[in-house]
C-alpha cells in the first residue's frame, strides 16, 4: 500500500480485520484495489474521528476550583487583618468574597452568552452593554 503515491501512513488491525489509509490526498478506490489483488475487499467506511485521550487527572480537573478557594481564604484573612477583625467575623468576610466571586463568574458567563461577548465594561455599580445590545 505504502508503495501508492500519496499514502504516508497504513495501519493493520488483525483483530477487526481491517486497515486504516492515510493519505495526502483521496485515492480511487480501483487504484487501491488494483494494488491489493482480488483477495482482499475495498470498501469505504465513515471516518470514526476521536478525539486524543488526555490523561488528566481529577487534582487538575479541579485546580481552577481550588485555586478560586484558595484566593478566597487568603482574601478572607488579608480583609481580617486589614479591618482588625476576630475569628468570629472571618466567615462573614469569607461569605461576601465568596458571594463577590460568583458574581463576577455570573456576569462573565452571561456576558457570553449566543454568539460572542455582550458587556463591553463594568464600572462599581453597572455593566455597560456593546451598542448592538443596548
Amino acid at each position: 500500500m505504502s508503495a501508492l503515491s500519496g499514502v504516508f501512513a497504513v495501519e493493520v488491525s488483525l483483530e477487526t480485520g481491517k486497515a486504516l489509509i492515510e493519505t495526502e490526498n483521496q485515492i480511487p478506490l480501483d487504484k487501491i484495489r488494483e494494488q491489493l489483488g482480488t483477495k482482499y475487499t475495498v470498501t469505504t467506511a465513515p471516518l470514526e474521528l476521536q478525539a486524543p485521550a488526555t490523561q488528566d487527572s481529577k487534582l487538575n480537573a479541579l485546580f481552577p476550583l481550588f485555586l478560586i478557594f484558595g484566593y478566597l481564604v487568603v482574601a478572607t484573612f488579608y480583609l481580617n487583618f486589614l479591618v482588625g477583625g476576630n475569628l468570629n467575623d472571618t466567615l462573614r468576610h469569607f461569605m461576601g468574597l465568596f458571594f463577590i466571586m460568583s458574581f463576577i463568574i455570573d456576569i462573565q458567563r452571561a456576558a457570553t452568552i449566543g454568539d460572542g461577548p455582550i458587556i463591553d465594561h463594568c464600572d462599581a455599580f453597572r455593566c455597560h452593554l456593546l451598542p448592538d445590545f443596548a
